[in-house]
């Protein structure tokens, strides 16, 4: 993932919410590539109806600032899955800063191994938010084909890609049955691709 240096404060803020104005730790090395507080305000302006008492999956995590962000605003649980030790060590110090380890699951394992590893426990979530390495082009069709078939999102529940422009998701269309796309949305060099989980 690319390494942003200039604003790099403003987006480890947590925008709103009971720790609104807070910051968070950044991983250190060059693997993460925080999403832009834009970006964050657009998916948690659409989801303010949903994101109380929800179940929010943070997958690429990086430091956990989506899923930290969600905790802010009211979700009930927050799932962590990266498979890489600083991430995965940021999102601890940061859950720890704030106090809510209590309320976050954190598995440091591959993004794939990790969600199969929770639709064999049964869990389903409200919410999903993805952000691979912009370089792995292949990942976003690879999870769409994932959540088109898998449980792991509710009926009705909402899942988001975000990915770089141009996107890999509009060079291969692929044919879902399950999940619904919105309209997309781009925010300079990112384009966030909506999704809601059909109800049977």
């Amino acid at each position: 993932m690319n390494k942003q240096k200039k604003n790099s404060i403003m987006t480890l803020k947590i925008l709103a919410g009971e720790f609104g104005g807070r910051l968070l730790k950044a991983p250190k090395g060059s693997q993460t590539r925080p999403t832009t507080s834009m970006v964050r305000k657009a998916v948690f302006d659409i989801l303010q109806p949903k994101i109380e008492s929800a179940v929010f999956l943070d997958l690429f995590s990086g430091s956990g600032l989506m899923g930290i962000e969600a905790l802010s605003r009211g979700a009930k649980q927050a799932i962590f899955i990266d498979s890489h030790y600083e991430a995965m060590r940021a999102v601890k110090e940061n859950l720890a800063l704030l106090k809510i380890e209590s309320r976050a699951m954190i598995l440091q394992i591959d993004v794939f191994k990790g969600m199969i590893k929770l639709q064999e426990m049964g869990a389903q979530c409200d919410i999903i938010y993805a952000d691979p390495p912009y370089d792995k082009s292949n990942l976003y069709l690879e999870l769409l084909k994932f959540f088109d078939q898998s449980s792991l999102l509710k009926p009705e529940g909402d899942l988001f890609l975000e990915s770089p422009f141009p996107s890999p998701i509009d060079k291969a269309p692929i044919a879902l049955t399950t999940l619904i796309p919105l309209a997309t949305r781009r925010y300079g060099a990112s384009v966030l691709y909506p999704y809601v989980k059909k109800t049977s």
